[in-house]
């Protein structure tokens, strides 16, 4: 689920500041009662309203390194996923599993279908990208 608007945030302490009851702010915004108790909380505590970073450790191909992996792609359409983790830690230096090179290429739009001269197909269409994997 996604952060609430640090905007939405800031509406919502100058709601109760002003001296409106909790649950009437959570029934005028469409919040929970324990979210706004959440950011009272937060506010007094750092002084801030701005949304946590979400837990967990960075992707091992970030977005920013996305055009290469996909010139990594285009110079290599035949690759398998092993070779592709081999040179992505030669040129990177950060060694990825098969699983997590599959995951980076299907961000990309690429499908590792064949086509019927036996060779990768490369990007495929968008409508078919999401119909296949609706998560992405």
């Amino acid at each position: 689920m996604r952060a609430y608007s640090l905007d939405l945030r800031q509406h919502l302490i100058d709601a109760v500041q002003a001296g409106t009851d909790k649950a009437e702010v959570a029934r005028i915004f469409g919040v929970s009662r324990r979210t706004i108790n959440r950011y009272v909380k937060q506010l007094a505590a750092t002084e801030s309203l701005a949304a946590k970073p979400l837990p967990g450790r960075e992707r091992r191909v970030s977005v920013a390194q996305h055009p290469a992996l996909e010139a990594q792609l285009r110079a290599h359409p035949d690759a398998t996923l092993a070779e592709h983790c081999a040179w992505w830690a030669a040129d990177h230096g950060v060694r990825c599993s098969s699983a997590t090179m599959c995951r980076a290429i299907r961000r990309l739009g690429w499908t590792r279908k064949k086509d019927a001269g036996g060779h990768r197909a490369g990007p495929c269409r968008p409508c078919t990208l999401a119909r296949r994997h609706p998560r992405l």
